[in-house]
């Protein structure tokens, strides 16, 4: 089921902070605590840590996240539909934390 698009940094080798991930499944857990409230946290299988899918609008806010929300042909997400999308991804989620997620990361298909 498609959600949202996303915007991500491009991909260089996986490093922390600067990389795009590579597609494939991955297991989540939701987090509330922050300023970014409620987000999903990817059990990322290399040495990475932290990466998360959020809110957010425009490239430096990425730093080796997922951004969603709709991003038309630009390289931002479009003014307030990030939030809209994360709200759309929690009100699908429900209100438990504790729920199993699992995340299908594709390539970007033209």
């Amino acid at each position: 089921v498609y959600l949202c698009d996303t915007l991500e940094l491009p991909y260089r080798n996986d490093q922390n902070d600067i990389s795009a991930i590579n597609p494939g499944s991955f297991s989540g857990r939701v987090r509330t605590d922050g300023a970014r409230g409620w987000r999903i946290e990817l059990d990322y299988p290399a040495k990475r840590l932290y990466i998360q899918i959020h809110s957010g609008n425009v490239p430096w806010e990425v730093r080796g996240c997922v951004l969603v929300g709709d991003a038309g042909e630009t390289c931002q997400i479009r003014g307030g539909s990030s939030r809209q999308a994360m709200s759309h991804i929690q009100s699908l989620y429900g209100s438990s934390t504790e729920r199993p997620i699992e995340v299908r990361v594709v390539e970007d298909v033209p």
